[in-house]
């Protein structure tokens, strides 16, 4: 994982349907062969970078301590 305040390209951000309504969630988009996320309340904020197995590692422990 890797953290900058810039994003390759212009991502198209989307966040889940299961988001608040006030915007506090995280938003992601796929750029490459990486997925990106970023607070959707600071969208000139840092982007977080996920490359190869990184994200699915990372939804799969979210998966099993969430309940989801």
């Amino acid at each position: 994982m890797n953290v900058t305040n810039e994003t390759p390209s212009q991502p198209i951000w989307r966040k889940s349907g299961y988001s608040q309504q006030d915007d506090a969630c995280v938003e992601i988009a796929t750029v490459a062969q990486s997925v990106v996320a970023r607070d959707s309340k600071v969208v000139g904020g840092p982007v977080l970078g996920f490359g190869g197995g990184q994200w699915d590692g990372l939804v799969s422990v979210l998966r099993v301590r969430c309940g989801g």
